[in-house]
């Protein structure tokens, strides 16, 4: 009896289906067993899951960061007084620009403060100089009352002797004479004294003080504009902000400056340095915080050149989101990838910054005692 073809091809594929079903079974027991004893092992502090060296591009970075310092005026740059690796303090200056306008508007302002101050001096001397003028005047104006009163004793006399007939008339009109003239000039003395009163009460800062509060007037507008002239010439020198090292200067006497271009002179708050070491998504899984890192450098020289390798100390590593840098599938949606940044301390004479380096993590385990912060951007 012939058995139908349809039959034959279907046991066919049951004995297929049967075969892979199997399979697919024996091997998720195998995936299965694997990772629980990976779990075992990992979670025995006794044992250490070596794997391969990562190996990774790292930055030398400053660890307080950079400062872009600028000039805040325009100018052309006269002198620069620090280099690239240079040490400075607060207050430092670094470099400075044209100021020989600024110099001579500021030797001008204080020749103007100097003329404000004479003239307040003069105004007090003048003070003091009607003062003693006043003085005498009161003396004076006392002299000539006197001679007025005795003047008009002498008329009174001459009226009586005139009507006793005897004075002629012509004595008793020069008497009278005498005590006209003699009124007139107790009026011209008493006249100049308030004169010299009324001016000496200007110059007074406790009566009137007029004079006086104009000159000092002028001596604050001379200070403010002194101050004002201080300030341009300072800002021709820029200092720097705080201690720290100078990483670069990018600018040379001569050269124009102004505070819409780039920062001339980059400059870090602390010494020491670190290098940032970036792992792509695909390398997260084989890093472990707290493994030792490596860069190798080349000591010696000429011929002599010999490579050696200098450990990195381990600081902390955060987990960022990164925008893709190149366009994705249509099948897959996400626009961002995950990017391990690790942060290892270096000495500050070992490297630059800016420097690339080549870091090489190394495969033996090290229990850590820093955790990895997770962080999302």
């Amino acid at each position: 009896m012939q058995v139908p073809r349809c039959l034959t091809s279907l046991c066919s594929l049951l004995l297929l289906m049967g075969f892979l079903n199997q399979s697919q079974a024996s091997d998720a027991s195998a995936r299965s067993d694997r990772n629980a004893s990976f779990l075992a092992e990992a979670q025995d502090d006794r044992h250490c899951v070596q794997a391969p060296e990562v190996l990774a591009v790292g930055i030398v970075e400053p660890r307080g960061g950079i400062t872009r310092i600028a000039s805040s005026v325009r100018g052309v740059v006269r002198e620069v007084y620090v280099g690239a690796n240079s040490a400075v303090v607060q207050g430092a200056a670094l470099f400075r620009l044209d100021d020989r306008i600024a110099q001579a508007n500021l030797v001008l302002r204080t020749r103007e403060l100097e003329q404000a101050k004479a003239r307040l001096a003069a105004r007090h001397a003048e003070h003091n100089t009607l003062q003693q003028e006043a003085h005498a005047l009161r003396a004076s104006l006392i002299v000539t009352q006197l001679e007025r009163d005795h003047a008009k004793e002498l008329v009174e006399v001459a009226t009586r002797l005139k009507n006793a007939s005897i004075i002629t008339v012509r004595e008793y009109r020069r008497r009278l004479s005498m005590y006209s003239r003699a009124g007139v000039r107790v009026s011209e003395a008493e006249a100049k004294l308030e004169k010299i009163l009324s001016q000496a009460a200007a110059l007074d800062p406790v009566l009137d003080g007029r004079a006086i509060a104009v000159e000092e007037a002028a001596i604050a507008r001379a200070q403010s504009l002194l101050e004002v002239a201080k300030t341009k010439v300072d800002l021709l020198t820029v200092r720097a902000p705080a201690n720290g090292k100078i990483l670069q200067v990018n600018i040379r006497p001569g050269e124009f400056v102004s505070p819409s271009k780039s920062a001339p002179v980059l400059m870090s708050s602390q010494s020491s340095m670190t290098a940032r070491v970036e792992l792509n998504q695909s390398e997260i899984f084989r890093f472990k915080s707290g493994r030792v890192a490596k860069v190798q450098v080349v000591d010696g020289v000429g011929p002599n050149l010999t490579p050696k390798y200098i450990e990195l100390e381990y600081l902390y590593s955060e987990q960022i989101l990164r925008p893709r840098s190149i366009p994705i599938s249509a099948e897959r949606k996400r626009s961002a990838e995950r990017v391990l940044n690790v942060y290892y301390h270096v000495g500050p004479s070992n490297f630059l910054p800016g420097q690339t380096l080549e870091v090489r993590i190394g495969s033996d385990c090290m229990r850590a005692s820093k955790h990895l912060h997770l962080t999302s951007q």
